[in-house]
């Protein structure tokens, strides 16, 4: 069997202590000035501001290198663009919106890999690949890149992979990531 080549980001299935995911999710904001899409499964960077509401943290989608705080779940509907046909599925680029994203280095999230990873990268570190998502199904183009030679950095921490019937080790195999440069846990700030 080979895996079938299709990005979807980084979705959230459990936590590094082994405990139940539950779905906590915590509130953000793209502001208008943003130029860049967004979309289910991207990764997010916190930009060191507050919304409009001066409660909300406001986030960017996250590049590779970046610091990251978590990943995109869902966004929230957006009553000023009922004539979008996917209005509740992503985000458009410079558009003010509201999404909720899964928070904090122990969330473990799977993942496509873009590159051929071996059994042997289990443990290493790796950085995220930005691709465009996708308009009409709103999801994340995101991807694993390749492992990080040596030392600590690497954005994401590589698990193990995903154990399922339709995912084997190989080209375009499905991981359990977990951030490793967390700008929540680690004092990475913005």
């Amino acid at each position: 069997m080979a895996n079938t080549d299709q990005a979807f980001g980084f979705v959230p299935i459990g936590t590094t202590d082994g405990s139940d995911y539950h779905g906590k999710l915590r509130e953000v904001e793209f502001l208008a000035a943003d130029a860049v899409a967004a979309f289910i499964g991207d990764m997010v960077k916190l930009t060191g501001t507050t919304g409009t509401d001066g409660f909300t943290p406001v986030v960017a989608q996250a590049a590779a290198g970046d610091a990251i705080i978590g990943a995109i779940v869902e966004f929230l509907p957006d009553f000023d663009n009922e004539t979008f046909i996917n209005a509740g599925s992503s985000r458009l680029a410079s558009t003010a919106r509201k999404a909720r994203v899964a928070w904090g280095s122990d969330v473990l999230y799977t993942a496509q890999a873009s590159t051929t990873l071996v059994a042997a990268d289990a443990g290493q570190n790796a950085d995220i690949v930005v691709a465009a998502g996708d308009t009409i199904t709103g999801i994340s183009g995101m991807e694993i890149g390749a492992v990080i030679a040596a030392g600590a950095t690497g954005q994401m921490r590589l698990h193990h992979v995903r154990n399922t019937t339709t995912n084997e080790l190989g080209a375009d195999a499905q991981w359990v990531v977990s951030i490793n440069e967390n700008q929540d846990d680690h004092g990475t700030g913005v």
